[in-house]
């Protein structure tokens, strides 16, 4: 008799954060970013220590091998 094993796993992100003085650099950048994957959650635009305006977008992308690697050590 076989025994099937239902694993079920969370999705697991990694996150990352860019900040740049231009809306149109950052756009730039994004757009390269969203390429490798990255998804843009959400973006700031805020003074800085020395007074100066920059824009902050944070990312996130799914996690490569964390959640297959959590299932491995479910079944093993």
């Amino acid at each position: 008799m076989t025994t099937n094993t239902i694993v079920h796993t969370q999705q697991r992100w990694e996150y990352m954060s860019i900040s740049r003085k231009t809306d149109t650099y950052l756009a730039q950048e994004l757009n390269t970013f969203g390429q490798d994957g990255w998804d843009l959650v959400t973006v700031s635009y805020a003074r800085g220590e020395k007074e100066e305006m920059f824009w902050t977008a944070f990312l996130k992308r799914p996690a490569v091998g964390h959640a297959a690697n959590w299932a491995q050590r479910l079944t093993h």
